[in-house]
């Protein structure tokens, strides 16, 4: 599999993942736990990684403009 395609997949299909992830498993965190703290702090880790593999396509053109 070529590294550009990786990338499509990381900054595609699996950052979609991470975030929707996030809502899901802060959901559950507050609803097993009822910890507000814990549960917007595990959002918010996982929708931040969502956005940086969302971001890591045009990252990587800007670090590696001979990789494309």
């Amino acid at each position: 599999m070529p590294f550009m395609e990786i990338i499509r997949l990381l900054s595609g299909p699996i950052a979609l993942a991470l975030m929707v992830a996030g809502l899901l498993v802060g959901g559950i965190v507050y609803l097993l736990k009822r910890d507000r703290e814990l549960a917007l702090f595990t959002l918010a880790a996982l929708m931040v990684g969502g956005v940086i593999c969302w971001q890591l396509q045009s990252l990587v053109a800007y670090l590696f403009p001979l990789a494309s």
